[in-house]
């Protein structure tokens, strides 16, 4: 409502100026908390020499999967091997000798996707890459960083637990590519991906497939649904 009498006005007036207005509220003093970031949050893995069991402190954080964005995976460092490649420099008197060869682990970080828990190890290298410079995404002719997945836990990385950086990887029952892989291999950054869900991990549900029996009969997952089956997938080249 309008004062229309100019004697009360500057009553108003005189009363706001003595009093001031506008006051700002002091500034947070310095013990005061920084507010929460809705990001990007990085994990944090206990180091452990010697034992490839992934351990991890119960109050580290780690980041939460989300398909919103962006995860960034916080590595530190470990001691830790898994199976690694027979090449044509592999030496028999070796193979004899020492046995298969094995990849040297020294980074590892921990990501949660729908409530799980999922250990991530990196390689010894000079150089780690998402881009594969090769023919071909074959195991003999990708030449990307391949990460380790410990996708049951128990700490024993397998060569199936194995996933070139150039492709899609599987976390529980989502995919995430691999935007990026810090130069010194202490951060691994993925994102949600639009790729189908692929790869075979036990006591996970198995990926879609269709193919046609000698019979021209179609055979897929969902027909072989709630029965025992064996998939045995062979060609000749």
């Amino acid at each position: 409502m309008r004062i229309r009498n100019s004697v009360a006005w500057m009553c108003v007036a005189g009363l706001m100026l003595s009093c001031g207005c506008g006051d700002k509220s002091p500034p947070p003093t310095s013990g005061s908390a920084p507010g929460k970031s809705n990001g990007q949050v990085a994990g944090n893995v206990a180091r452990n020499s010697g034992d490839e069991t992934a351990t991890r402190p119960k109050d580290s954080p780690k980041p939460e999967a989300a398909r919103s964005g962006e995860i960034m995976v916080s590595m530190e460092d470990c001691d830790a091997s898994r199976p690694g490649k027979i090449t044509s420099g592999t030496g028999i008197l070796s193979l004899l000798f020492s046995g298969p060869p094995k990849d040297k682990l020294v980074k590892r970080g921990t990501v949660e996707v729908d409530g799980h828990d999922y250990m991530l190890y990196l390689p010894k290298a000079d150089v780690y890459s998402t881009a594969n410079s090769g023919p071909g995404d074959s195991d003999l002719e990708n030449t990307s960083t391949v990460i380790s997945v410990d996708h049951n836990g128990d700490g024993k990385l397998t060569e199936e637990e194995g996933w070139f950086a150039n492709l899609p990887l599987r976390l529980g029952e989502k995919m995430f590519d691999v935007a990026e892989i810090a130069a010194d291999g202490s951060r691994i950054v993925l994102k949600p991906s639009q790729s189908p869900l692929r790869g075979v991990i036990v006591g996970q549900v198995c990926p879609p497939f269709t193919f046609e029996t000698a019979e021209g009969e179609e055979v897929g997952r969902e027909s072989l649904a709630g029965k025992p089956f064996f998939v045995d997938i062979w060609s000749i080249t």
